[in-house]
């Protein structure tokens, strides 16, 4: 999603490689908010935030182009079997896991004056067998 508009949505079990894009146009030196989810279901998938232009071939957008509150972005990782919010800085150094619980923690977002990420927690229920 750029600046508020869905550009695609490939929500899927996938077996090989996907190509997903999208086409928007923006006006250059403007900052634009930018959501990237994607989803895996086997912990062996990645992903890459890539542009192009008339004037430039597809490329991973480079770190230098990504700003984000505090000069962090918020991600869902899974590490030790379970999803949980990171923060990162844009390079890919400091990975640091904000919110480190039993259950799975998605959808790290900045709050718009960016002191604050609102995620979703899943919380047993008292019967311990579902999640709210």
């Amino acid at each position: 999603m750029v600046n508020g508009q869905q550009l695609f949505n490939n929500w899927n079990n996938v077996t090989s490689a996907v190509f997903d894009s999208g086409t928007i146009t923006l006006a250059a030196g403007v900052k634009y908010d930018i959501t990237l989810e994607y989803y895996e279901n086997t912990s062996n998938a990645s992903v890459k935030l890539e542009w192009q232009s008339a004037s430039q071939t597809r490329q991973v957008v480079p770190s230098t182009q990504l700003y984000g509150p505090a000069g962090q972005l918020a991600f869902t990782g899974h590490t030790a079997g379970n999803d949980d919010v990171h923060v990162i800085n844009p390079d890919g150094t400091g990975t640091v896991a904000i919110a480190n619980s039993t259950t799975a923690d998605h959808g790290g977002v900045w709050s718009s004056d960016g002191t604050k990420i609102v995620y979703k927690l899943a919380i047993p229920c008292l019967n311990g067998k579902n999640k709210t």
